[in-house]
């Protein structure tokens, strides 16, 4: 993954991700144990998106027959790439999830 110099804030992510809301998306989990393929794909319609600014800010994704995916911003950065949003370990430059509109 390419260095990122800045990183975008939780809320920017979610304005991005609301934008999602009733549209098939495709969410990709990359591990640094296999980062060439997804250790994770879920492929659906994204019927809720729920942020949490509060002290443990956090973003949880809901898909139909669900399927729930959260990111907390302690273990995560969040960035958007052209029609994805990527979350990005704090902890690991290997392990990422990518989320795309289909």
């Amino acid at each position: 993954m390419a260095e990122i110099k800045q990183f975008n804030s939780f809320p920017v992510s979610y304005n991005k991700l609301t934008d999602f809301t009733n549209k098939r998306v495709l969410a990709e989990y990359y591990h640094h144990d296999t980062p060439s393929e997804p250790s994770v794909s879920v492929l659906g319609t994204l019927t809720d998106v729920f942020i949490s600014t509060d002290n443990d800010g956090y973003i949880s994704l809901r898909f139909k027959y669900g399927t729930d995916v959260s990111f907390h911003e302690e273990n995560y950065f969040t960035n958007l790439s052209y029609d994805s949003v990527v979350f990005a370990s704090k902890n690991d430059e290997e392990t990422y999830c990518i989320i795309t509109l289909i």
